[in-house]
């Protein structure tokens, strides 16, 4: 895109690259880490290459996360888990 957007005489540095995430919060280590599923930390490494690819916006979205949104999640538990994901995951500066 960035390349698409320089033979067009536009800026590539100005594009915005923004993706949506699906996070499932996880247990650490588990094998076949899909990306954004895993720990707080494993999440945010992921954070940090997808940057490194270009991105420059992630919209995360809990909505694939079964035990949030799942037929048989318990809303209070759900509330909990989206709650400390926003926390966690809330920019740093």
């Amino acid at each position: 895109m960035r390349e698409a957007a320089a033979e067009a005489g536009r800026d590539p540095a100005a594009l915005r690259i923004v993706c949506r995430g699906p996070v499932r919060v996880r247990a650490a280590g588990l094998p076949d880490r899909a990306p954004l599923t895993g720990s707080v930390e494993e999440i945010r490494g992921d954070f940090a290459r997808l940057a490194g690819q270009g991105v420059t916006e992630l919209f995360l979205d809990l909505n694939f996360d079964p035990e949030v949104t799942g037929p048989d999640a318990d809303p209070a538990r759900s509330m909990e888990r989206a709650l400390a994901a926003l926390e966690a995951f809330a920019p740093r500066g």
